[in-house]
């Protein structure tokens, strides 16, 4: 009985192969564990071919095999008692044993000789299945951080980690097909890998592989979650820094100079936005919104952290204005109105330079601020001098009307000889007929005498009286008389559209004098119900603003009211070239409204409600590009040719005084007149709710 057997130079001892394998070294005939050893640790022999790995077999595994061996009944394994040293094998069976462990590819002999340990080399398959451990958990935290922060959407959910939950999920809902294909594809990769890599190929194995790579989908789950959490830390940390050490280099700056300088750097007005309690954190969110992260990272897990980071930003005492990539945030409840001055023109001036599609618009007005009492003195002075110029209105009313009322006078009187003139033609011509038919002559003819009895006469001459006019002669004396009734009855009736026309501008100007009448009493009596801006412009570039209230809430009101004026300033070209007060003031207000709106996501109301609300219905026939290009050419003929065209020829000089009293009469008595204008030209018609000049909340 054969203990070992020289094959291939190398020698192998099966007796104790139910424990381990053992081989000796060709070369020194030192034992060494053939599962295990790549190298003779006594003299340092390569056991495989260069750059092949060992397959190896751990004691487990070479009982598995072993079982195996013994089941399919290939080699009669006879195991002697421990006292025993040898055991019964024969040569066929060592033949069928090196053919299972495939030994007859292992390494040549190293020839040099060089001491090599088996430290150096990888040697144990349990690394193998350590090494891909990591790598599957790699791959499986990088796909959960992608879907954090590249892909991840933001949901209602509070919770950040139910909300996490949600989108994990959600996003292998999107893609399970494709997320199914790739577990597949491991699967086969990893079957493959242990049938002709390993050789080792078992269901056991393949579902312990199977169950394994859940956990790690479990694992990988909840750690990228924690990733996640230090990523977003260590994101916070390093922008603090940053701001900390250089706030300029990061787009951030709090000193109003600074602030202001940064501004005219813009294209694009800064989103205002009020201040929040923990202003660091709404410092450092705004910086990081910039940055390419997904919605879910920003709105859930950025806030989320930022509540509990310890590290504040310290902003000098008096920080009015922090303006941070974009945005303009307002610090406290109470409004810096000196700072605020500084920033207002520059920030108007992106606002309407939006707005009109990058018009030219001029730079640099001067800004002061008007306290109460010199507001409520110019807004005297201001209502004053509309009382007046309405006074001097009122007076060429009462005078047209005068003039008006004579005109009518005058063509009634034309009017009335005419017709009594047409009437005593008809008269005479009547008369005249008759008198021609009653005219007659006196044709003569000779009676001879008679004799009756004792008496006889003498003959004598006697009148045949006969018509002395023929019909048609007296038919033409009537009719002379007739065609000059008719001539009289046709200037009587050319009078009639020139009465029409005076009697229509009589009552117009009667209801015009009226009206004025009204409206001075109303103006007198109400003078703090007329809807004003809180702002005025003095040509060529004095703005003064008047600050009612230095609460935040009040912000989007002051800039409406300070890109109002500043309208006013960059279409400012004469004092003679101007619009009509109505649509001046009213196109101003719409126009500023609109930038407002647009960059604040606010809407105000506070000057001239109704002078908006009829350009609004105005603009469904005339667009809004015609009514911009009036306003900044200041063309009134072009206006008047444009509401012209639009609602009617005269309409613009027969309505001017519906819209000059419009703009200063208080909103329950302006609506009548606009709506009795509105119903003019067939427009909707203005309700009660839309006069509102009301102040709203930033």
């Amino acid at each position: 009985m054969k203990k070992a057997i020289k094959k291939n130079n190398i020698i192998h001892d099966f007796v104790n192969l139910q424990d381990h394998l053992v081989s000796k070294c060709p070369q020194c005939k030192s034992l060494y564990n053939n599962a295990e050893d790549s190298v003779c640790l006594n003299c340092g022999l390569k056991f495989y071919r260069s750059g092949l790995k060992p397959r190896g077999m751990t004691d487990k595994e070479i009982d598995i095999f072993l079982e195996k061996i013994n089941r399919s009944q290939k080699i009669p394994l006879t195991i002697q008692p421990e006292n025993n040293s040898e055991k019964s094998i024969s040569e066929n069976d060592i033949e069928t044993i090196e053919e299972v462990l495939d030994i007859s590819e292992h390494a040549k002999e190293d020839q040099t000789g060089k001491q090599v340990t088996s430290n150096n080399i990888i040697r144990n398959s349990t690394l193998t299945y350590c090494i891909l451990t990591v790598f599957f958990i790699g791959i499986i935290i990088l796909f959960f951080l992608s879907t954090v922060f590249i892909l991840g959407n933001d949901y209602p959910e509070k919770n950040i980690f139910i909300s996490y939950y949600i989108l994990q999920i959600g996003f292998l809902k999107d893609i399970i097909v494709w997320f199914c294909i790739v577990y597949l594809i491991f699967l086969i990769l990893f079957g493959i890998y242990l049938r002709f890599i390993v050789k080792i190929y078992t269901s056991k194995i393949y579902l312990t592989f199977y169950s394994i790579i859940l956990l790690l989908l479990i694992l990988g789950f909840h750690v990228a979650f924690l990733y996640v959490q230090i990523f977003a830390y260590g994101d916070v940390f390093w922008e603090n820094m940053k701001i900390m050490k250089n706030h300029n280099a990061e787009n951030v700056s709090w000193d109003i100079k600074e602030v202001e300088t940064n501004l005219k750097t813009m294209f694009d007005p800064p989103k205002i936005v009020r201040s929040e309690p923990n202003i660091t954190k709404q410092t450092i969110q705004v910086v990081l919104d910039e940055k390419n992260r997904s919605a879910y990272y920003k709105q859930k897990i950025l806030p989320r952290l930022l509540d509990y980071y310890p590290i504040k930003i310290s902003y000098p005492a008096g920080t009015a204005f922090v303006l941070a990539k974009g945005k303009l945030i307002v610090l406290g409840d109470e409004l810096n109105v000196d700072a605020l001055k500084n920033i207002s023109s520059t920030i108007a001036w992106l606002m309407i330079k939006k707005e009109t599609d990058n018009r030219f618009i001029k730079e640099g007005p001067e800004i002061k601020l008007m306290d109460r009492q010199e507001y409520n003195a110019f807004r005297e002075d201001q209502i004053n001098k509309v009382i007046v110029l309405a006074k001097e209105q009122l007076k060429k009313f009462i005078d047209a009307e005068k003039v008006m009322s004579s005109a009518v006078a005058y063509d009634k009187g034309q009017i009335n000889y005419n017709l009594n003139m047409a009437e005593a033609m008809i008269i005479k011509g009547k008369s005249s007929y008759i008198s021609c038919k009653l005219e007659t002559m006196c044709i003569p003819h000779y009676i001879p005498g008679s004799c009756y009895g004792y008496f006889c006469t003498s003959g004598y001459t006697a009148c045949d009286y006969q018509p002395a006019n023929s019909e048609s002669y007296c038919a033409s004396q009537r009719d002379f008389y007739y065609s000059l009734a008719d001539g009289y009855e046709n200037d009587a009736n050319s009078w009639r559209p020139q009465l029409q026309s005076d009697l229509y501008y009589l009552e117009l100007a009667r209801e015009l004098r009226q009206s004025v009448e009204d409206y001075i009493k109303i103006a007198i009596a109400y003078k703090d119900e007329i809807p004003f801006e809180l702002g005025k412009f003095d040509p060529p570039n004095n703005i003064e603003i008047a600050i009612d209230s230095t609460n935040v809430e009040t912000l989007a009101d002051y800039f409406a009211t300070v890109v109002h004026e500043y309208f006013h300033y960059t279409s400012y070209i004469t004092d003679e070239e101007i619009l009509p007060p109505f649509f001046e003031e009213g196109l101003t207000e719409y126009f500023a409204r609109k930038a407002i709106k647009e960059n604040m996501g606010i809407e105000t109301k506070q000057g001239y409600p109704l002078n908006v609300k009829i350009i609004e219905r105005m603009m469904d026939r005339v667009p809004e590009s015609d009514f911009q290009e009036i306003y900044f050419s200041k063309n009134s003929n072009l206006l008047a040719s444009k509401l012209d065209e639009a609602f009617g020829k005269n309409f613009t000089s027969d309505n001017s005084i519906y819209f000059s009293m419009i703009s200063y009469l208080p909103s329950r008595f302006a609506l009548v007149v606009t709506n009795k204008l509105l119903d003019k030209i067939g427009l909707e018609q203005i309700v009660e709710s839309d006069l509102s000049s009301e102040k709203s909340q930033f």
